[in-house]
């Protein structure tokens, strides 16, 4: 610690394993700077193999504050926060008493690098990861992680001011959320199992973006490069597949799917253009692409089996 009004509190729980077992705590905990807090609390039943690490480092900045807490065996937790001040984050891997079960091989990294930044984990149960990497100002992200080997990866970087919130409960479900330059928005909400979503807001400003998919096997995929657009994706059941790429500015384009292995894609390469597609059924293939000019609607609306819609303006 250097500087001034730095405060560190450390507390590790845990009694002396079997000799079958082990007993590794762990907490790194580098300060420089003012007005710095960083809190730390490792606790672990002694019957399990119990190695915890947490590291803590706040470096060259004020008014930052940390908080790692670590229940059951072997999570791994890290946070980084360097620049000019003010930033928040807080990492929580916990059973927290419930039925849910320990939580236990989690891991879950943090680093922050500008001026107002919030970053919230928190995983419960097993095999959960989650990197949060935010740079520029006044990002926000929350990953809240429930079930077995969810995976979610958010990167903010550019001007700032972007918010990120992905909420995964099930298993083997991944959300990968890249956002530059400034102020967009995205929720990710997947329950189930095998789900993936990816969102691309880089380069980009004042994007929106909602994908919400639960059941088996489904994936959501968004691509936006131009500015104000918004867009939504909506899937339940399982093997449904959305894909959207907006290009131009001020697009709207929503895809609802419900049912097994349904296919939408959209395409908006100009501007001011809106697309709604809903397919309830199986097999079902909707495609659309707004691009020779600005202004364009497209409404298709499929209810059955194996059902084909093409629109191309």
């Amino acid at each position: 610690q250097g500087g001034s009004g730095n405060s560190s509190t450390v507390l590790q729980e845990g009694e002396q394993a079997s000799s079958s077992g082990y007993v590794d705590y762990t907490a790194n905990v580098t300060q420089t700077g003012t007005n710095g807090t960083a809190e730390v609390s490792q606790t672990s039943d002694p019957s399990n193999d119990s190695t915890l690490m947490a590291s803590i480092n706040q470096i060259s900045g004020d008014m930052n504050w940390a908080k790692i807490t670590q229940s059951d065996d072997r999570n791994t937790a890290s946070i980084t926060q360097e620049g000019a001040g003010n930033n928040e984050s807080e990492i929580l891997q916990d059973s927290d008493g419930s039925a849910l079960g320990e939580a236990r091989d989690n891991t879950a990294t943090n680093s922050q690098n500008g001026d107002g930044n919030t970053s919230y984990i928190e995983q419960r149960q097993l095999n959960h990861t989650a990197t949060v990497t935010q740079s520029g100002d006044n990002n926000a992200s929350e990953v809240d992680q429930e079930g077995d080997t969810n995976s979610a990866t958010v990167n903010q970087f550019g001007i700032g001011g972007h918010f990120s919130d992905v909420t995964q409960t099930g298993n083997n479900n991944a959300a990968f959320v890249d956002q530059g330059l400034d102020n967009n928005s995205s929720v990710v909400v997947q329950d189930g199992e095998d789900n993936e979503a990816i969102v691309d807001q880089t380069g980009v400003s004042g994007q929106s973006v909602v994908v919400n998919q639960s059941g088996t096997d489904n994936d959501g995929n968004l691509t936006d490069t131009g500015d104000e657009n918004s867009s939504t994706i909506l899937q339940m059941g399982a093997l449904n597949d959305a894909d959207v790429w907006q290009f131009g500015d001020d697009n709207l384009s929503l895809i609802e799917q419900d049912g097994t292995s349904n296919d939408a894609d959209v395409t908006q390469d100009s501007d001011d253009n809106m697309s709604t597609i809903l397919q309830m059924g199986d097999g079902n293939m909707a495609n659309v692409d707004q691009s020779a000019t600005d202004g364009n609607m497209s409404n298709i609306m499929q209810n059955g089996s194996g059902n084909m819609a093409t629109v191309t303006q």
